[in-house]
């Protein structure tokens, strides 16, 4: 029986033609579809090894989009984007083996910011920024390992500045400051 080396293959050519239908033969990756009762589709995600692998679309039963995002070994990760039944954004981030990873943005129905914030490894760490609906600042500040660091600040719906709390570096509460104006 001749030896399985490229040499035995014509010069190697069907060597890698080999190799090339075995990988593809070896690939378990596939595309599996779900449908709502009328038919629709609801779910389009790639599969790998009974895990989802690739991107993943879910729609609404009308046929638009509600959630696009990508998974590695049945994980998030990668960037996600989540839709209001109107097409509205509603969320988009980022995830890094199933755990949020830089910057994530909620948003209202009426396309305002509600929430940014960023995180690594799962944990609420850096700058943030809270919205009332009508767009203005609610709070703002820095978080550490998802405990609050530094200054944070809260204002009412017009925008005035509310007070103003300081963290130490463990999240502990040092003080808190009320405005002293009514109008800043």
């Amino acid at each position: 029986m001749k030896n399985l080396n490229r040499d035995n293959f014509n010069g190697g050519k069907l060597y890698y033609l080999f190799l090339l239908v075995l990988f593809i033969a070896c690939s378990s990756k596939k595309t599996e579809t779900i449908k709502y009762e009328n038919g629709q589709v609801r779910v389009v995600s790639e599969v790998a090894n009974g895990k989802r692998d690739g991107k993943f679309m879910e729609y609404y039963e009308d046929g638009k989009v509600k959630n696009v995002s990508f998974y590695k070994d049945g994980l998030l990760h990668g960037v996600s984007k989540v839709f209001y039944e109107d097409g509205t954004l509603e969320y988009k981030g980022t995830a890094f083996e199933g755990k949020p990873h830089g910057e994530s943005i909620s948003y209202y129905r009426n396309g305002n910011p509600e929430f940014k914030a960023n995180y690594v490894h799962g944990l609420l760490d850096g700058p943030f920024t809270k919205f009332f609906k009508n767009g203005i600042k609610k709070g703002e500040g820095t978080m550490r390992k998802r405990k609050p660091f530094g200054s944070i600040v809260t204002y009412d719906s017009l925008g005035h500045k509310l007070n103003e709390c300081f963290y130490d570096s463990a999240g502990v509460k040092l003080k808190c400051l009320p405005s002293t104006n009514e109008v800043e």
